[in-house]
């Protein structure tokens, strides 16, 4: 099983799911990569308020919007790296239409530009909260 995306290449798919504002779920259009490639798409970029535990108000609407942009289309995904997250997910550009979801969700508002200082702030600040809780 492949491992490696080529950085950069258009891979077609179809938008079968929307977990949160900046991940999707897609189907891929050329049969030869059903199966063996993830399918879950982490977009490149932006950064959505979290669904879980709990959803807040930016949360949904952060998903509202990639939803209601991206859902049963036809798009391609672009990979920016060549291997998945800790999570599994592909780091892409998603192309619906030729338009960049990161950047159309951007121009909304309902996402932020991706800052991983800011990104492992957060994890350490929940990290202690856990250790504090005893959980």
């Amino acid at each position: 099983m492949p491992q490696e995306w080529k950085r950069g290449e258009h891979y077609p798919a179809i938008v079968t799911a929307v977990f949160d504002g900046d991940t999707v779920k897609v189907e891929w259009s050329v049969a030869s990569l059903r199966g063996i490639r993830p399918d879950r798409i982490r977009l490149a970029g932006i950064d959505a308020a979290e669904m879980f535990p709990r959803p807040s108000q930016a949360a949904a609407t952060a998903k509202l919007a990639l939803s209601v942009f991206a859902l049963w289309q036809t798009c391609v995904v672009v990979p920016t790296r060549s291997w998945p997250d800790c999570y599994g997910r592909i780091i892409a550009r998603l192309l619906i239409h030729g338009v960049d979801a990161s950047t159309e969700l951007l121009r909304q508002g309902v996402v932020t530009k991706y800052n991983p200082v800011r990104r492992q702030a957060r994890a350490v600040i929940a990290r202690e909260s856990r250790a504090q809780w005893g959980m």
